[in-house]
């Protein structure tokens, strides 16, 4: 995840991707664009380093702010750099300034840290065995100038929680050793890619309330896959951010009824009616294979189907999907759908009492036709 501090200039960034600077810590983006080597402080307080009025979070901010004028859906992807575990947020504003109105947009998905973080018992997510970099791709409608920033969050935890043991702030960048924390330094600054494109009308009802997003990849190869029909109102164009959780339960949830099970993060916003089918592509998909979302107090079954071999696909109410994000899971049920043995037996009395029937019958008219033939 992290590397060492660049030199680089909001000048030098923005002629790699065919912009032109604007005000300090502002870069004006040309679509597309790839900016492979942009990074993320916890010194920082304010998007950009910009004397912002104010931040919503208070550390941990890119260098760079990105000014982007597009209408349409646009296509931002965000990929961690060097230190597995490491993840951000992605925040925008429609103030050419960039110095209020800063509302966040989602998460990256959250991995296990690799051997730079192992630390268990404060987070179920730093077990320095992780391999995987997160990342994760954002469809948003916009029209017109839109601001766009990226804050590291992972920064805050290590310092809540290592910091009392480890010299507080000085966790991110000198690193940390004692007994049940393992901690390289140079975690902040931490770098990251992040591309821009345009996404065409993916996110943007047509005429038929129909509209569908790029298929996102995760970080193990997975794929998924969401459209929607009968949305509504007419015309508006939704967000939809989805994160792979990979094993790891989201917080507040209960546990579901499957075993084998993959977490996910979905959300759509900006519509008010509709029906979102969702499919994932993976090689942990059988024939058996169920899904299920958090109705917000528990697991609800989704109806499903298979378009392939490893393809599960399933229909859930936009409604419930109209939050920052709501958890997805597809697992083995842990009950089969086939009757079980209680039934079973029941089947199994009657066939015996049928026989039993039948053997009583016929020894009785074996009996009635031996006294007939004696007297």
């Amino acid at each position: 995840m992290a590397y060492a501090a660049h030199s680089t200039s909001n000048s030098a960034l923005a002629s790699a991707v065919n912009g032109h600077s604007g005000p300090d810590g502002i870069t004006v983006v040309s679509l597309p664009a790839a900016i492979s080597s942009d990074e993320t402080d916890y010194g920082i307080s304010c998007p950009g380093g910009l004397a912002c009025v104010s931040a919503p979070e208070s550390t941990s901010w890119s260098n760079n702010v990105y000014s982007v004028t597009y209408t349409g859906t646009l296509s931002i992807t965000i990929t961690d750099c060097c230190y597995e575990g490491d993840f951000y947020s992605l925040w925008m504003t429609s103030d050419p300034t960039g110095l209020t109105g800063w509302t966040l947009v989602a998460t990256t998905d959250q991995v296990a840290t690799g051997p730079e973080l192992a630390a268990p018992t404060y987070n179920p997510f730093w077990t320095g065995t992780g391999s995987a970099y997160s990342s994760t791709t954002f469809n948003i409608p916009v029209s017109g100038t839109t601001l766009f920033a990226v804050r590291d969050e992972l920064f805050d935890p290590m310092v809540s929680l290592l910091g009392p043991s480890c010299g507080g702030a000085a966790v991110v960048t000198a690193g940390c050793s004692v007994t049940g924390i393992s901690v390289s330094g140079g975690w902040s600054p931490a770098g990251y890619e992040i591309d821009f494109a345009a996404a065409s009308t993916a996110g943007c009802l047509d005429l038929s309330g129909a509209t569908s997003w790029p298929t996102v990849t995760f970080t193990d190869g997975s794929t998924a896959d969401v459209s929607v029909t009968g949305g509504a109102p007419a015309g508006a164009c939704a967000s939809m951010t989805i994160e792979d959780l990979f094993t790891n339960q989201p917080a507040g949830t209960t546990a579901p009824s499957v075993t084998n099970p993959n977490y996910y993060d979905l959300s759509i916003l900006g519509l008010t009616a509709g029906t979102a089918h969702v499919c994932f592509t993976s090689s942990l998909v059988s024939s058996s294979t169920v899904m299920e979302y958090w109705n917000g107090n528990s697991w609800t079954s989704v109806a499903t189907t298979f378009t392939g071999p490893n393809t599960i696909c399933g229909d859930i109410p936009v409604s419930a999907l109209a939050t920052p994000s709501t958890p997805v899971v597809i697992g083995t049920p842990t009950t089969s759908t086939v009757p079980q043995f209680p039934a079973g037996t029941g089947l199994l009395v009657v066939a015996v009492s049928f026989g039993l029937l039948a053997v009583v019958a016929r020894k009785r008219g074996l009996g009635l036709e031996s006294t007939t033939s004696t007297a």
